[in-house]
């Protein structure tokens, strides 16, 4: 497993993280035992994986999580988590309910420091607001030691394709972090986002590179015709069944092992997340990331064919 620097925070981080959201929800989603969620994350960090994601909106993931690193040196693993800056009905928090809610998450995770405390899903529209009120809250909290760096993840799908909360966020020297949506089909991250990140020291965790349309052949399939349909994709740009079959080969051996090397390859990417709760498919995306970035070729053709997309599609 090779690690990087997430940005200027000093934090060293899997080049595989991984997450407890998704369709999964670390198991929640089918009903899986917390021994299987324990059973998962002793697995991660067996294969090197010390980055561990989680956030209030997962229903119980914060609580599964920490039941599933009981026992493991605090020291051995970097614990991010979430709070949504605004009520289901656009409400903004106060400053007093961030404090609460930082202290809750806190609480369920049974620690006394979260490495990133990320604002979830900052919308656009939202971030003088938030910024203004909510950030005096966190820089408190990051002097306290509470929690070492502040973070922010966008809402790429449908409601911010372009990355406009992420952009400001890179530029403005706000925040340690950004999560960011980006992938095989959701490429822009790459002119307007990743690379003043680089140059600013602000880490960058992944989200989404391997999700839905990614994750099987026949939603891929449907996925470029709907493209080809709508004018996106020319007609001959990818075949029609199996359209990315060619990135396959002995030394890829899956379409999603050749995804999450691409998201790894990005500029500034720290850590690659992936949300899977079978130990098989853990294992198979660890070597994926440990196999090293694509061939360059392969990374050219990806961009040529997909890299104008602005449809925040992947999520």
């Amino acid at each position: 497993m090779d690690y990087r620097a997430l940005g200027r925070t000093g934090i060293e981080v899997s080049l595989l993280g991984l997450g407890t959201g998704g369709a999964n929800l670390f198991g929640q989603a089918r009903g899986a035992e917390a021994r299987e969620a324990r059973l998962l994350a002793l697995r991660a960090l067996e294969l090197g994986v010390n980055c561990f994601d989680t956030a209030r909106a997962y229903r119980d993931s914060e609580t599964r999580l920490a039941a599933a690193l009981a026992g493991v040196p605090r020291g051995d693993y970097v614990l991010a988590s979430k709070y949504q800056p605004q009520t289901p009905d656009g409400r903004l928090l106060t400053g007093a309910e961030v404090e609460a809610a930082m202290h809750s998450s806190l609480a369920r995770l049974g620690t006394d420091m979260i490495d990133v405390f990320y604002i979830h899903a900052l919308k656009a529209g939202a971030y003088d607001a938030v910024m203004a009120t909510h950030l005096p809250v966190l820089l408190r909290a990051r002097e306290a030691g509470l929690i070492r760096a502040i973070g922010v993840t966008e809402s790429f799908a449908g409601d911010d394709p372009r990355h406009e909360t992420l952009a400001r966020a890179v530029r403005q020297d706000e925040v340690d972090v950004i999560m960011v949506g980006y992938n095989v089909l959701h490429q822009n991250a790459e002119r307007d986002v990743l690379p003043v990140a680089a140059a600013r020291g602000v880490g960058v965790v992944v989200m989404a590179a391997v999700r839905r349309a990614l994750a099987s052949p026949a939603a891929l399939e449907a996925q470029v015709a709907a493209l080809k349909a709508g004018g996106d994709l020319g007609p001959d740009a990818v075949p029609d069944a199996d359209p990315l079959g060619w990135l396959v080969n002995d030394g890829t051996p899956s379409v999603q092992a050749a995804c999450y090397r691409y998201a790894a390859g990005g500029p500034a990417v720290a850590t690659v997340l992936t949300g899977t709760f079978s130990r098989e498919h853990l294992e198979e995306n660890a070597a994926a990331i440990g196999s090293g970035p694509l061939p360059a070729a392969d990374r050219a053709r990806l961009q040529a064919i997909f890299g104008h997309l602005e449809l925040g599609l992947g999520k």
